[in-house]
């Protein structure tokens, strides 16, 4: 299963989680993981659909005579869970995708569910650079793309569509379902977690903070729908913008005075906003991380691993990039980051390249390094059935199984699999 992308996104959320003091508004996603998915109908055509692994996921489906249009898609590996979902609501095909922004979780399962629908995106999402590897077009389907806005008219509503300046990512929009009063926001924001601040955009952090008021004064009765996270009213958006404030300026103030990240986190400073049971210190080293750096009080963060190896890739090939990465990981393990997910990230992107067996090699190298983390042996049968060998795509499933009897994501795969034998 493919984790995020850039900077600090939901690879931070994973673990990057708030206490919140309002009950939000309905939600019927639990902490169940038994299901693949859990449906919320807002009125008689437009739904919300909620799966739960690798980390909360959340779609939006508008279903009616005009067919179906999805606001994101999830990943490619979410896409068995949440076609199961739609099918049950309706035998109509999808028709359009709109992409509140670029990162996987919202766009990578488009292949499976609607491989034949037009994709929305912001003009800046179109074209997908990473690292040294040859720019691709994210999307194979027909595209319409947003430099300011847009209304679309589907299933009997005015959908209407607007870009945002950077913050969680370079290519974000907000979609209105004007009759149904749904605003999906995306990852802009999320009930659940801290602020995810892409501080590789100028600005950042100001931004997906106060675009929060200006969002709830635009549309001060939508009900404020996340990409990863229960649906929020406009006090209750704001409640979680004065509680952000307030944790920002306790970081502020402990950063003026010369603290280091580490020193914070020893000193819990942000203990008001964090129930240790449920959510933990790592999920303030995030957030501190973030501010710190979008204030320059913390350097920028390590280079990916995927820099030199990608640059390896395309001067030498992949056994040069292996080369580069198991040498750099031996005589210079603190000036890259290694962790899990820049691995999988890589990996991905090779896949999306349609590049399956450099994709295999660098999932295999994450299989080494974490060999306790089912998501690794996860990817690696998505690999596979890329590739085609379903039998082996099995064994790696059952691993991930194995590894994690509660990853959903791969006890559904599996079970599709073994279904089709």
């Amino acid at each position: 299963m493919r984790t995020h992308l850039v900077s600090t996104c939901l690879v931070a959320a994973l673990v990057l989680f708030v206490v919140l003091p309002p009950v939000y508004a309905q939600d019927t996603a639990t902490s169940d993981t038994s299901t693949p998915y859990q449906i919320q109908p807002y009125n008689d055509h437009l739904y919300k659909i909620t799966t739960l692994q690798p980390f909360r996921v959340d779609i939006y489906a508008s279903v009616g005579p005009d067919g179906v249009l999805l606001v994101d898609a999830g990943f490619l590996g979410t896409g068995h869970a949440f076609g199961e979902a739609l099918r049950s609501l309706t035998d109509q095909p999808v028709k359009m995708v709109i992409a509140t922004h670029s990162h996987a979780d919202h766009i990578t399962g488009i292949p499976i569910l609607a491989p034949n629908a037009v994709v929305v995106a912001d003009r800046n999402a179109v074209i997908d650079s990473y690292m040294a590897l040859p720019p691709r077009r994210r999307f194979t389907n027909p595209t319409v793309t947003v430099d300011s806005a847009l209304t679309i008219h589907f299933n009997g509503e005015d959908i209407h569509v607007v870009a945002l300046p950077p913050g969680h990512a370079p290519d974000e929009l907000l979609i209105h379902f004007t009759g149904s009063n749904v605003l999906c926001v995306g990852s802009r924001i999320l009930p659940l977690f801290f602020p995810s601040v892409d501080n590789s955009q100028p600005g950042a952090l100001d931004e997906i903070l106060e675009s929060i008021p200006r969002i709830v004064k635009e549309y001060p009765n939508a009900t404020i729908a996340s990409g990863h996270g229960p649906d929020l009213t406009g006090k209750q958006a704001l409640d979680y913008y004065k509680e952000m404030k307030k944790s920002r300026k306790v970081v502020e103030k402990a950063l003026k005075k010369g603290k280091t990240e580490d020193q914070l986190v020893e000193e819990n400073v942000l203990a008001k906003w964090i129930d240790n049971v449920t959510f933990t210190q790592n999920s303030a080293r995030l957030w501190i991380r973030a501010i710190g750096r979008g204030e320059g009080f913390f350097p920028a963060a390590l280079p990916s691993i995927s820099q030199p190896m990608t640059e390896a890739f395309v001067k030498s090939g992949a056994g040069e990039m292996i080369q580069v990465y198991q040498s750099l990981k031996k005589e210079h393990p603190d000036e890259y980051d290694f962790r899990q997910f820049q691995l999988n990230n890589l990996g991905y992107q090779f896949l999306f390249r349609n590049n399956v067996e450099t994709a295999l090699k660098v999932f295999q190298l994450n299989i080494e390094a974490y060999p306790t983390s089912a998501n690794v042996y996860d990817s690696y049968g998505e690999a596979l059935l890329a590739k085609g060998d379903t039998t082996q795509a099995i064994t790696y499933y059952e691993k991930a199984i194995a590894t994690d009897s509660t990853f959903t994501n791969a006890q559904h795969v599996l079970q599709s699999l073994l279904e089709g034998k």
